[in-house]
């Protein structure tokens, strides 16, 4: 059950917020959130829904422990304890598949299915026993506390990753307002019409560009269908966190934002701090730091970046794939804090590959959002042999063929218009409000007036027209 699915919005979103608004207590409101997570969770994932409530159960243990011995033996437990449940669920078969080259015979595969949203509320435990060993805070002796912190059905999907530091007091003292629930009812429908008619209807075309025989493919095929999927993946994943984060507002919650107009930035490295902050922020905090950072030389800061790329590619997805796309981000990261460009300055020395792009008004605001779309090939395609192919199409002009013939057919208007706004809402919309003063203000006045509350049940309209349709198409990330 999906957060823009019919289910979901005409049902499960419409009851639980009745039912919680008649509840008065907050523990007893959060006991009510708790079992609306739980069966949330089931419908969408019953196989697993006994796989989570276990985990949360060994977490909140483990974190007993490690609130009477906080030391690193049982931190190292903890650990080993959620990377091995995400190991063995999410990883075996790219081991088992990655040994069978090395090996006679064929090793078994687990044949298991990925449970909904583990990357999450693995990230989401860790980051409790972590900083709980760092002395944070204490240890939570309400079980349903803990078990609220980890199924939260706005976020147990997709995120965003939340710290228990953050969470923890809302639980407490968070109240549903009418005010909330109207701010974020706004959010949700923003984010309903990014995911329903722009990344769905964009994600359409799509298909069809990459589903041709891969002779029927041109060279701009392959870059339109991969600049659509640009968008697509953009307005599917930031669509979803704008969903979590009204729903959450509804409920009393302040959800962390997720995207900041990653296409607005100018280099790979602010890109990432765009992009799924929240995970950017994990990263950072609980692993770039704790291997040493930027702080013990060039040397150690570009191993601990690729090391943090690599694993930021394999938390993605369990395919080589995934790897590389990670270690390609990582090597333009690297570049642009080492590489030197251009003539030497006052003191000596010369600007690095990110300055000089953070200042140029030709190449900076085309290079990360140019090699972002690159990239997405890796991410994109189930092995390298698929993504050699669609690369070939992009790079060799030999293979730019046919260039009109077949890309009439693989549109449609509605797709067409949808490109053209997720294009204006990605970045130049904004951009352009921060730096014209008018626009600026027009953009202030819209904003939660009569107007907005129009668009918005417009936007909502069509959202429930293209879903009656039948075009919805499952979150990309749901699958991470």
């Amino acid at each position: 059950m999906a957060l823009s699915s019919v289910l979901f919005m005409w049902t499960f979103l419409p009851a639980s917020v009745i039912l919680a608004a008649f509840v008065r207590r907050t523990r007893v409101s959060n006991i009510l959130l708790l079992i609306l997570s739980l069966l949330f969770y089931a419908w969408g994932d019953p196989g697993h829904i006994l796989l989570l409530i276990c985990v949360t159960a060994a977490d909140y243990a483990l974190g007993l422990l490690l609130g009477k011995h906080r030391t690193r033996g049982v931190l190292a437990l903890s650990v080993v304890f959620n990377l091995g449940v995400l190991g063995v669920f999410k990883y075996a078969d790219l081991l088992l598949s990655t040994l069978d080259r090395f090996v006679p015979g064929d090793l078994p595969r687990t044949g298991g299915t990925l449970p909904l949203g583990i990357s999450f509320f693995t990230f989401s435990a860790l980051t409790y026993l972590i900083d709980l060993y760092r002395g944070r805070y204490p240890a939570e002796k309400n079980p349903l506390n803990m078990a609220l912190y980890l199924s939260f059905f706005p976020r147990i999907l997709s995120g965003p990753i939340e710290t228990y530091e953050h969470f923890r007091p809302q639980m407490e003292n968070r109240r549903m307002t009418v005010d909330g629930f109207a701010a974020g009812l706004r959010r949700f429908l923003y984010g309903l019409g990014k995911k329903v008619l722009i990344a769905d209807l964009c994600g359409i075309t799509v298909g069809r560009i990459f589903n041709l025989p891969e002779q029927s493919l041109s060279g701009a095929g392959a870059w339109i269908g991969m600049i659509l999927y640009t968008l697509q993946l953009y307005y599917d994943f930031s669509g979803y966190s704008d969903m979590a984060v009204g729903i959450g507002r509804m409920f009393g919650f302040t959800l962390p934002e997720n995207f900041d107009y990653p296409y607005l930035s100018r280099t790979v490295g602010e890109f990432w701090r765009r992009w799924h902050i929240t995970l950017g922020a994990w990263f950072r905090e609980y692993l770039y730091i704790p291997l040493g950072g930027s702080r013990k030389g060039m040397r150690r800061t570009v191993r601990n970046l690729f090391i943090v790329f690599a694993l930021t590619g394999l938390w993605h997805g369990a395919d080589w794939t995934f790897v590389l796309w990670g270690l390609y981000q990582g090597v333009f990261v690297v570049l642009e804090r080492t590489l030197p460009v251009g003539k030497k300055q006052q003191d000596g020395k010369r600007r690095t590959l990110g300055e000089a792009l953070t200042s140029s008004r030709v190449i900076g605001p085309i290079w990360a959002p140019l090699l972002w779309c690159i990239s997405l090939v890796l991410f994109r395609s189930s092995t390298f042999a698929e993504a050699a192919d669609i690369y070939r199409c992009m790079f060799v002009p030999s293979l730019w063929r046919n260039a009109g013939t077949f890309l009439p057919q693989m549109f449609t208007l509605q797709t067409l218009l949808a490109a053209v706004f997720g294009i204006l809402g990605c970045g130049p919309l904004a951009a352009v409000s921060r730096t014209c003063r008018p626009v600026g203000k027009a953009a202030a006045r819209f904003k939660n007036s009569a107007a907005e509350a129009v668009y918005l049940a417009f936007v909502f309209f069509l959202s429930v027209l293209v879903l009656a349709g039948g075009t919805y198409q499952a979150f990309i990330y749901q699958r991470f």
